[in-house]
């Protein structure tokens, strides 16, 4: 295993900027953390700011599994890609490899439901994490706010905002507010939700 250093795959995308603060905040120095991504703007940010940083596509298995056997952690910020799945797994295989000491993965609200089919991605990833026998914690993290945001740009012509929520209440939180409790969540083989506050 690798000298103690954090490895954080989704780094230069939305909620990647909230965990790098969060680590930051938490006590680790930019130097021991190398933010892996496809945004070369935001790498060349990130460099700047003194954070180690790697262009990286998820689907080069070779790439991903040298980059993560020089690094003691993993933080796996699940992604947006069709075959996210495969190159989850690519992770999770190189990260048992190399024996690192932990992998913390972001999942989805509900992923242990088959109901909600939008998140069989989501578990089948968990059962993999958890089936490759590496320490991990997995957080099931809430519906972003943003994507309300997102959402409304069509109700600001109409007047009328239409989800497929009835009567049940929505627990979204801001991603910063998501990376401020993934700090919090700790070490050990751990499964929970990051919810915000039902409304």
């Amino acid at each position: 295993m690798a000298e103690a250093s954090i490895l954080v795959f989704g780094a230069t995308g939305a909620l990647g900027r909230h965990v790098l603060d969060e680590l930051v905040a938490r006590g680790f120095g930019p130097e021991t953390i190398t933010a892996a991504g496809r945004n070369q703007v935001r790498l060349g940010e990130l460099d700047s700011a003194g954070f180690g940083t790697a262009g990286i596509d998820l689907p080069d298995s070779a790439g991903v599994a040298e980059l993560v056997a020089r690094h003691s952690d993993v933080v796996l910020i699940s992604g947006g890609d069709p075959d996210r799945l495969d190159q989850h797994k690519s992770v999770i295989e190189a990260a048992k490899s190399a024996n690192v000491r932990h992998v913390y993965y972001t999942s989805g609200v509900r992923a242990d439901d088959e109901r909600f089919e939008i998140n069989a991605d989501h578990r089948a990833t968990e059962v993999a994490l958890i089936d490759s026998g590496v320490t991990y914690t997995i957080l099931r993290n809430t519906w972003y706010v943003e994507n309300y945001i997102q959402a409304l740009a069509g109700p600001r012509f109409t007047g009328v905002f239409v989800a497929a929520a009835g009567d049940a209440v929505v627990a979204a939180a801001g991603r910063k507010e998501i990376a401020v409790g993934a700090r919090r969540f700790g070490d050990g083989r751990r499964t929970g939700p990051l919810l915000g506050e039902s409304r």
